[in-house]
This record gives C-alpha cells, sequence and structure tokens, in this order.
C-alpha cells in the first residue's frame, strides 16, 4: 500500500518490488538462522561444530557477532530476488488467469487461482535465485577461521565461477527439481490461506 500510494507502478510491480524490500529485511533475521542450520547439515565425519550454541561460540570467538552474520550479503541479494519474483509471478498468473477464466461468486471456483498462482510463484522464487543460494550455502558451509571482513567473508561471483568452471550450468541448479515441487505445493498452500484468510476479514469488516 505505501509503495503504491508513493508511486504510479501497475499493481504488478508494485507489489514485485514490496516483495523485493520485505525479503530484503527478512534476510537479517534469515542469514543467522540459515547460518547456523547449514553449517550442521553439511558435515561429515568427525564435526567440527556440536550444536547451535557450539556454533555460536566459536564463530563469536574468532569474529564476535559479526561471525553470526557470515554470508548474510550473498542471503539479501538471494532474499531479495526471489521474493520479488515470487510475489510478481503470483500477481501476473492471477491476473493472467482472472482475464481468461470467470471465477465468478462460487467459492470452489474461487480457489484454484489462487492455487495455480501460489504454485507459479514458488517455481519462481527459486528459479530465479537458485545460483545465489548455491554460493550463500557454500559460503556459509565453510568453517569460519579468520575474522570476517566488511564482506562477511564471501564473494558470491567467485562461487558461482567455481563452481560453473567445475560442474558448468548444471552445478549452479542442483538439486532444484525437488527444490521446485516442495516450493509449487508450499506456496499454493500458503497463498490459497492468505486469501482465504484476507477475505474473511474484509466479510467481517
Amino acid at each position: 500500500m505505501l509503495i503504491r500510494s508513493n508511486t504510479q507502478l501497475s499493481e504488478t510491480r508494485a507489489m514485485a518490488l514490496a516483495g523485493a524490500f520485505s525479503g530484503f529485511c527478512n534476510s537479517v533475521v534469515a542469514g543467522p538462522v540459515e547460518l547456523f542450520k547449514t553449517k550442521l547439515q553439511v558435515q561429515d565425519g568427525a564435526a567440527y561444530y556440536k550444536s547451535y550454541t557450539d556454533i555460536a561460540q566459536k564463530l563469536y570467538a574468532v569474529s564476535g557477532v559479526r561471525g553470526w552474520f557470515q554470508g548474510t550479503y550473498a542471503t539479501m541479494l538471494r532474499d531479495t530476488i526471489s521474493i520479488g519474483a515470487q510475489f510478481w509471478a503470483y500477481e501476473c498468473v492471477l491476473e493472467a488467469i482472472n482475464a481468461r477464466y470467470d471465477t465468478g461468486d462460487d467459492e470452489s471456483k474461487k480457489a484454484w487461482p489462487f492455487l495455480v498462482a501460489g504454485s507459479a510463484a514458488g517455481i519462481a522464487c527459486w528459479v530465479s535465485s537458485y545460483p545465489v543460494d548455491v554460493a550463500k550455502s557454500r559460503i556459509q558451509a565453510r568453517i569460519l577461521e579468520a575474522p570476517l571482513t566488511a564482506r562477511l567473508d564471501g564473494s558470491i561471483r567467485a562461487e558461482l565461477r567455481h563452481v560453473y568452471g567445475k560442474y558448468g550450468a548444471r552445478g549452479l541448479f542442483a538439486g532444484i527439481v525437488p527444490i521446485m515441487g516442495r516450493a509449487a505445493l508450499a506456496n499454493a498452500a500458503g497463498f490459497w490461506t492468505w486469501e482465504t484468510a484476507k477475505s474473511y476479514v474484509k466479510n467481517d469488516n
């Protein structure tokens, strides 16, 4: 609403910009959470990190509070792109469905556009940002051995070049198929629930 009232953007573009901004803000919290998760997930053999508390202590010992934000720049870029694309795709697909089909007032007919648009939004979210997510995970998986620099310890470009040089374009999208399946289902349910809740709130008012 704030963006629409202060710009001349269409609803679709305004939603995309709002999504991108929300993704950027979300990354401040998501970055450290994903950092801890990633460090525990990628370990094999003798685990260097034993628990979330152990991670926090070891990162702090090396780089202070900044250590908890290892790879956060990459998270910011990924979430800005992905959430912006997610809401843009949702609005575009929903607008196209409503223009082509008469959903009427029947609740059973009104559900499927949200489910389809939500699925498309989930797929767009990951397709648009997956290579950046690969770089982010590689940056965050490293054991922190020296204080982080202003770049928060990691060059996204260097990681992408390394993966592409070793595995080609396929390496930048390794594992994306199951991710898209999950995202399609989760976003279909999420956007339908959001639209349903929104309609109930409007009706109550």
